[in-house]
């Protein structure tokens, strides 16, 4: 079995193959949009992770994120894909940290975890938003605010080229 092209290759090569393949022009601008703010709450209740632990490593399923030995902005950045809206760190909390999260999702919430052309299951509405669940799981809140948002702007697309 051949090895893995690390991410960090494999985004370049299919990157300039759909710009050759379909004269994709873009760039990229910063715009003032909805966010939300991920701040400290009242009581913080993360738990630092171990020095000797090994990490960072998230797992995640629908309405559930486990972290270990996670830095604040990486948690941002999967409650962010779960929401659909950019999420900022500004907790200042340095370090990194173990935690669960648990919550019940909305219809249509977080990315696609079940088999397309499947119904979504129903949403248990007893259990908590994943609002609720970073306040009282977490002592973090998400605060809606406006601000810088790094988007990708489509200039021009054409039909592909043949093979």
């Amino acid at each position: 079995m051949p090895d893995r092209v690390p991410p960090e290759v494999l985004r370049p090569m299919l990157r300039a193959l759909v710009e050759e393949r379909f004269q994709l022009k873009t760039h990229a601008e910063t715009r003032e949009m909805p966010i939300y703010a991920l701040v400290v709450g009242k009581a913080g209740k993360l738990i630092p992770a171990a020095p000797e632990s090994q990490g960072p490593m998230m797992r995640m399923g629908r309405g559930q994120l486990n972290g270990k030995k996670v830095p604040m902005a990486m948690l941002a950045q999967q409650i962010s894909q779960q929401l659909g809206r950019a999420v900022v760190d500004k907790t200042e909390l340095k370090g990194d940290f173990d935690f669960t999260l648990e919550w019940t999702p909305e219809p249509g919430q977080g990315p696609g975890v079940h088999p397309p052309g499947e119904p979504i299951p129903a949403a248990d509405s007893s259990g908590p938003t994943i609002f609720t669940a970073v306040q009282e799981q977490l002592g973090l809140r998400l605060e809606s605010q406006k601000g810088p948002v790094e988007i990708i702007v489509i200039d021009s697309v054409a039909k592909p080229t043949e093979n």
